[in-house]
C-alpha cells in the first residue's frame, strides 16, 4: 500500500484528535439497546409476578421513574445520541413502571412499625443529578471503627421525612445524632451506602438549605460527598481484587455504584465493564439473582491509601420463590437506568469536585494537582510535535511519498 505524504500540520492535528478527551463516552449503539432490553424484561418482571415489594425494591423503582423521565426530557430537548425506536421504548418502560408504582406504593405493608415510617418517601419527586462529577480522591486516617447501628440510619431517614419521633413530624428536623453518623468518615461498608442515601433524601425532600451551616463544616455538600464516595471506591477496590461470588459482594457491589454513581453522580462509578456484568446476572424472567460467580469484572484501577479490612454485614434480602432477590434486581435497574441515562446524554455537565478535604483527611493541594497535570500535559504534547516533525522529515527525503507494505499469508 502507497500513502502520500501528510504534511507535519496534519499529523499533529491528527495525534490531537486521537488522544485520549475526558468528554462524553462513546457508546455502543447496540449495547443501549441492550440496556434497553434489559430495563423493559425487569420492569415486566414486575407487572407480571408483582412481589409484596420491600421498602428498598420500591425506592429504587421509584428512583428509576426518574431516570427514564430525565432520559425523555433530554431527549425532547435534543440533547440525545437515542434513537427515536430507543426514545419510544424508553417512553414505553417508564409507562410500564408508573403502572407498577401505581399499584405498589398505595398497597405496601405498611402495617409494621417500621414501613409505616417510610409511607412519607413517595411524597416528594426524587432528585436526579444534572451533573456528573470526577472523585478527588480523598483518603481518611481510620476506615475501621464506627460506633453507629443499623438502626440509627433508619430514624436518620424518618427524621429527614418527616415521620420522627411522630408520623407527622416536620420533615429536615434532623437530630445531632443523627447528622453525627451521616459524617461519620469510619463507618463499615454498608453504613456508608447508607450514610450517602440519607444525603440524597434530604436533597430529595430540599433539606440541604436547612443544613447549611453544618455542612460548611466539612466544606460544603459537595466536599463531604466526595470523601464518603472515596471511602467507598477504595472498599470497591479491594472487593474486586478479591473477588465478586457471593450474593453480599455482589449487593455491597451494586449498592456501591447505586449511591455515589446513580444517586450522587460520581463518574468514577459509571463503567460500561460493570454494567455489562450485572445484566449477566439477569434470570431470563426478567429479575436478577446470585447463583453463579462473576470472573469477569476487572478494574485496572490502582487502590490508593492504606488496604481496608471489610466486615461485612448479613444482609436481610428478601429471595423470592424463583431464585430471584427483590434488593439485588432493584439496585441492577437503578443502576442500568442511571447509565443509560448518563451515557446517552449530549448535555451532561463533568464537573471536577472540590479539592479542599474534609476535617480529619488528607488529599493532594490544589496546586500541586495542577502542577502535576501541566507538566504531564507539557511532556505529551513535546513528545507529539518531536514525532510529528520526525515523520515529516522522512517523508521529505522520501521525495514526496512514502511506502508500507502490509505482507500478507494466504
Amino acid at each position: 500500500m502507497v500513502f502520500q505524504r501528510i504534511p507535519l500540520p496534519a499529523i499533529i492535528v491528527l495525534l490531537l484528535i486521537s488522544w485520549p478527551q475526558t468528554g462524553h463516552a462513546t457508546v455502543d449503539r447496540q449495547f443501549i439497546d441492550d440496556m434497553i432490553e434489559s430495563l423493559q424484561n425487569a420492569i415486566n418482571y414486575y407487572k407480571r409476578d408483582l412481589p409484596d415489594l420491600i421498602v428498598d425494591t420500591a425506592f429504587c423503582l421509584f428512583h428509576t421513574r426518574g431516570l427514564l423521565q430525565a432520559t425523555l426530557d433530554e431527549s425532547d430537548a435534543g440533547q440525545t445520541i437515542l434513537t427515536q425506536d430507543q426514545v419510544e421504548n424508553i417512553r414505553g418502560i417508564l409507562f410500564d413502571t408508573d403502572e407498577v408504582l401505581q399499584v405498589t406504593i398505595p398497597n405496601m405493608n405498611y402495617t409494621s412499625q417500621d414501613n409505616i415510617h417510610y409511607a412519607n418517601l413517595y411524597s416528594m419527586p426524587m432528585d436526579v443529578p444534572q451533573n456528573i462529577y470526577y472523585l478527588n480522591w480523598t483518603s481518611v486516617t481510620s476506615l475501621s471503627k464506627s460506633r453507629f447501628s443499623d438502626q440509627i440510619s433508619d430514624q436518620c431517614m424518618w427524621e429527614i421525612i418527616g415521620s420522627w419521633p411522630s408520623l407527622d413530624s416536620t420533615p429536615c428536623q434532623i437530630s445531632d445524632q443523627c447528622w453525627q453518623f451521616v459524617t461519620q468518615l469510619s463507618s463499615k461498608p454498608f453504613l456508608i451506602n447508607h450514610q450517602l442515601l440519607a444525603l440524597a433524601v434530604a436533597r430529595q425532600f430540599n433539606c440541604i438549605p436547612a443544613l447549611q451551616s453544618k455542612i460548611a463544616k466539612f466544606g460544603g455538600l459537595q466536599r463531604l460527598q466526595n470523601v464518603l464516595c472515596s471511602q467507598v471506591r477504595q472498599i470497591m477496590f479491594h472487593v474486586l481484587k478479591s473477588g465478586i461470588d457471593n450474593y453480599v459482594e455482589k449487593d455491597l457491589f451494586l449498592e456501591q455504584i447505586y449511591v455515589c454513581g446513580a444517586l450522587h453522580g460520581f463518574v468514577d462509578f459509571y463503567r460500561w465493564e460493570y454494567i455489562k456484568d450485572i445484566m449477566s446476572w439477569q434470570l431470563q424472567s426478567g429479575c436478577f439473582t446470585s447463583n453463579h460467580t462473576t470472573d469477569s469484572i476487572i478494574d485496572i484501577s490502582n487502590s490508593q491509601g492504606k488496604e481496608v479490612t471489610i466486615l461485612l454485614e448479613n444482609r436481610h434480602e428478601t429471595q423470592l420463590a424463583d431464585g430471584c432477590y427483590q434488593h439485588m434486581s432493584a439496585l441492577a435497574t437503578s443502576n442500568i437506568a442511571a447509565y443509560l441515562r448518563w451515557s446517552s446524554s449530549k448535555s451532561r455537565h463533568e464537573v471536577i469536585s472540590p479539592v479542599d478535604p474534609p476535617p480529619n483527611s488528607k488529599s493532594l493541594p490544589f496546586g500541586v494537582v495542577i502542577a502535576i497535570i501541566s507538566v504531564g500535559v507539557t511532556i505529551a504534547c513535546t513528545i507529539i510535535i518531536g514525532v510529528g516533525y520526525i515523520v515529516y522529515k522522512k517523508c521529505s527525503e522520501q521525495h514526496g511519498y512514502y511506502s508500507i507494505v502490509k505482507s500478507e499469508e494466504d
